[in-house]
């Protein structure tokens, strides 16, 4: 593989977690639980700090995902609360990101691909724990209503291709 691959790569990879910090950034404001809302902020800061790190080596810049970005909002129209979006992050997105980070660095060649690809992998893996911290000692929702609409989400993604990831290239 060559550095444009690893170039392409990245960029695809960008391109994912741009939708996220995006949409993160962008439904913040609008939720309706203070806790929520300070997390989806630093959650989102988070991400946009890997972004601005693969947008310089990439010298690109990415392209909204569309249906990660339909999916985060989704969750958002359904639960203005924030406790969807936080499901989807830390059950739904963030996992298929975490497999894509995972299968790019198998084939990545250069240090610095590798380096932003660990660095995300970080990044991602943190904000799902830290939704664990966020809504420990809140109760389960056991509305059939919210988790068929939390299933919703899921199924958006699979008819989308993205049964487990979001895979690591165009």
């Amino acid at each position: 593989m060559t550095s444009s691959a690893d170039l392409e790569i990245i960029e695809h990879l960008n391109e994912n977690l741009a939708s996220v910090y995006r949409a993160l950034g962008e439904l913040a404001p609008t939720l309706r639980d203070d806790a929520f809302v300070v997390g989806t902020h630093e959650m989102s800061r988070y991400f946009g700090d890997v972004v601005l790190q693969m947008r310089e080596f990439t010298n690109a810049e990415p392209q909204p995902v569309n249906v990660i970005m339909t999916a985060l909002r989704q969750c958002v129209e359904r639960d203005a609360t924030g406790a969807m979006l936080l499901y989807a992050m830390s059950m739904v997105v963030g996992p298929r990101l975490l497999v894509s980070l995972r299968d790019a660095n198998e084939v990545l060649v250069l240090e610095r691909a590798r380096a932003l690809c660990a660095l995300a992998q970080d990044v991602t893996l943190r904000q799902v724990l830290a939704v664990a911290t966020l809504v420990q000692g809140r109760a389960p929702i056991e509305e059939q209503a919210w988790q068929d609409d939390a299933r919703e989400i899921v199924r958006l993604l699979e008819e989308s291709g993205n049964v487990e990831s979001f895979g690591i290239s165009r």
